[in-house]
């Protein structure tokens, strides 16, 4: 039996602080078979990742810095709505 998937909010700077910094990442569902990832640090950005299903396993790539304590430039620090591009748009 499948496990139901908890989605987690960390769309705002607001609601990831809430969250406690753990090394796992909490993800949030963006597609089938893919993930954006959130890790909360304690006295740094976090850090966003994507985790996507590929042929039975899970390849999990690095994107950039949470702007958790940093403004977002787009490049190296990400807000949410630029890492979920980075994931969705190849252009990006």
């Amino acid at each position: 039996m499948a496990r139901t998937a908890v989605d987690y909010d960390t769309r705002t700077k607001k609601s990831r602080k809430k969250l406690e910094p753990r090394r796992k990442p909490y993800y949030r569902q963006i597609g089938p078979c893919k993930t954006l990832g959130y890790i909360r640090r304690v006295d740094a950005n976090g850090s966003w990742l994507v985790r996507e299903r590929i042929g039975g396993y899970y390849k999990t790539r690095i994107l950039g810095y949470a702007d958790d304590l940093s403004l977002a430039d787009g490049r190296d620090v990400l807000a949410f709505d630029q890492a979920l591009r980075k994931v969705t748009d190849p252009q990006a």
